[in-house]
C-alpha cells in the first residue's frame, strides 16, 4: 500500500529566540521517534515559507 497523506502545520512562537530551524528540528525529532518505535510510518518534512 502505497499513500502519501499530508498535513498542514502552523506554529505560532511565544518567545523570540523560537525561530523555524528550533521548530522544524523540533518537529522531526518527535516524528522521527514516533516513526521509529511503532514502525508505521515514514515521513518527510518540508518548509512551505
Amino acid at each position: 500500500m502505497s499513500q502519501e497523506i499530508a498535513f498542514k502545520v502552523k506554529f505560532k512562537p511565544k518567545s523570540a529566540w523560537v525561530d523555524k530551524v528550533y521548530l522544524g528540528n523540533m518537529l522531526i525529532e518527535v516524528l522521527g521517534i514516533m516513526a521509529k518505535s511503532t514502525s508505521a510510518f515514514d515521513f518527510e518534512v518540508e518548509l512551505i515559507n
